[in-house]
């Protein structure tokens, strides 16, 4: 492409120069010269020429960035999609690894659950959220983390913390928001690069959980939505697979965060909100809603 709008402007520079030698030999008086209709035309039309070849040059520029911009774009959003692919395959292994039976599983929990017991009476201590009813509550820094999932493979905090939310009790929820991670950024949509514009922590901690067509508009949206909640809705009427564990994730993460905005503070809150997961879970809440 840069060659072609080189070639044109060397074009350029021949036509003008061109031009200027023919009115040095052809028109060394103009007092003389007759403005016929013909003479117009004939002084005119190198100059179009040039307008023309101008105007195609700064098409041609424009056309350049705009492919080098979409070629950034795809190469990001299949380098994304890499990674979240992994990301599920390393979630589908730690959810197998924690089916097998720990002999001492049981006493480490119960150990876990002293310490507990033990730091809530420490206000300094962060709260203990319960990602599912029937299990072992974790720290809010650690359920905050994971909520954001794994950076990359190489984000050993990210993995960390994801094992351990897998470990008490969000196995599910887990392997349901990496699926939809993946769907999503099939049909171009990354949660990385939507702009949330979102209610405030006390709207979050007032809103009820229970149903996944509950997700109310005044929990917030994003900017330029209408790009994406129309494409997530027909995605969600088209794909029943993707429907079932969509509809699945939004009630797993309500959950997790009506627990965890009973016991957050206003930054918890923000810190969750604007995770990968939570994202992921308004997006689908507002497309189920426009279904």
């Amino acid at each position: 492409m840069k060659s072609v709008a080189t070639t044109i402007a060397l074009g350029l520079v021949a036509i003008v120069a061109w031009l200027a030698g023919a009115w040095t030999i052809i028109l060394p008086d103009m007092s003389e010269v007759e403005w016929t209709p013909s003479f117009v035309i004939m002084l005119g039309t190198p100059v179009a020429m040039i307008a023309i070849a101008s105007a195609l040059v700064i098409w041609l520029q424009i056309i350049q960035r705009w492919m080098s911009a979409s070629e950034t774009q795809e190469r990001k959003m299949a380098t994304r999609i890499t990674e979240l692919e992994r990301h599920v395959r390393r979630i589908d292994d730690l959810m197998q690894a924690e089916a097998a039976p720990r002999p001492t599983e049981r006493a480490a929990d119960t150990d876990a659950e002293g310490s507990e017991e033990t730091n809530e009476e420490e206000p300094s201590e962060p709260p203990v959220i319960v990602i599912k009813s029937g299990s072992d509550g974790l720290p809010m820094p650690i359920i905050l983390r994971a909520l954001n999932l794994a950076d990359s493979e190489s984000d050993s905090e990210g993995l960390e913390a994801v094992q351990a939310a897998m470990h008490h009790g969000g196995g599910e929820m887990f392997n349901h928001v990496g699926n939809v991670l993946q769907s999503l950024a099939a049909i171009g949509i990354l949660t990385d690069e939507l702009v949330p514009d979102f209610a405030p922590p006390d709207i979050w901690r007032t809103h009820g959980y229970d149903r996944a067509d509950r997700l109310a508009k005044s929990l917030g949206g994003f900017e330029r939505e209408s790009r994406y909640v129309p494409r997530v809705a027909a995605l969600l009427a088209e794909d029943e697979k993707f429907r079932i564990v969509a509809e699945a994730m939004v009630i797993e993460i309500g959950q997790l965060l009506k627990n965890l905005v009973a016991r957050a503070n206003d930054q918890d809150i923000r810190t969750a909100v604007n995770s990968r997961s939570v994202r992921a879970y308004v997006l689908l809440g507002l497309a189920i809603q426009q279904m």
